[in-house]
């Protein structure tokens, strides 16, 4: 593919939880996007240097169900209250027979982690009961906050929103452990959350599929480390309906955006 000349607007911008004004770099990706059919938005943020690239700057300061990229924080609370001792005890399975075959059996949390067994989830976030989860969510300033569709489903439907932007950041405080969870915990879920090792970079991610809401949502958020440095990044894109070609598209217009900007070979 054609390399793309990316960078051609630069825009001040006040950063919620960053204290002051940060410059973002609004980026053109598309023919990325019109090349996968689908559209959306791109957003990255450079630990070093504390810059912002974003395509899409309007969807990228519009907030969307977070699905299972929720899956993030849900699994520290889960850890951080032992509702689960360790992230490799089984979960006993319900015994309702679900559509992906892999979730019909007793599950570890990093294997539900891995699987993005919903129902895992929903059990473990019953436990952890609705006071508790909104505290939790309140101490991390993650999106709006609003749980009312009920604890073991606010984040596939409803009204519980996080922006990309949001995403971003929240990513940042995880990562630099200014989260109100352990140096324990907090690395366990990194773990968790590693999916790929290159020459020179690992990334650590998380999908997420939002289909209680027309369009569709799928996401893809994470972040990649490097020898020198490590690279935030959030995927946002809708579809009318869910495909497979829609589900791997989250996937793969992240990594050639992380390919042009040069952060991955």
């Amino acid at each position: 593919m054609k390399m793309l000349a990316l960078v051609f607007l630069f825009t001040v911008v006040f950063i919620p939880g960053c204290g002051e004004k940060k410059t973002v770099n609004e980026i053109d990706l598309s023919p990325l996007f019109m090349n996968s059919g689908y559209s959306g938005c791109f957003a990255m943020l450079d630990l070093k240097h504390g810059s912002f690239h974003v395509y899409n700057m309007k969807r990228y300061m519009t907030g969307f169900l977070p699905a299972s990229t929720f899956k993030i924080l849900n699994s520290l609370i889960i850890l951080e209250t032992g509702t689960l001792p360790d992230e490799n005890t089984p979960v006993k399975w319900d015994g309702i027979v679900r559509e992906y075959p892999g979730w019909n059996t007793n599950l570890t949390l990093r294997e539900a982690f891995k699987l993005s067994a919903v129902w895992v989830y929903q059990a473990m976030a019953r436990k952890v009961g609705t006071n508790t989860m909104q505290e939790y969510i309140e101490k991390c300033d993650y999106g709006n906050k609003n749980i009312s569709a009920g604890v073991d489903k606010f984040w596939l439907e409803g009204k519980f929103f996080i922006t990309p932007l949001e995403q971003l950041l929240f990513l940042r405080k995880f990562y630099l452990e200014q989260l109100p969870f352990s140096h324990k915990n907090l690395q366990t879920v990194k773990s968790m959350m590693l999916t790929e090792e290159g020459p020179g970079y690992k990334i650590f991610a998380k999908t997420g599929l939002a289909v209680s809401v027309k369009p569709n949502i799928g996401w893809w958020i994470g972040f990649v480390e490097t020898s020198s440095n490590t690279y935030f990044f959030a995927v946002n894109i809708e579809s009318s309906n869910t495909n497979p070609d829609f589900m791997s598209a989250r996937i793969d217009i992240g990594k050639q955006a992380l390919k042009q900007l040069k952060i991955i070979p």
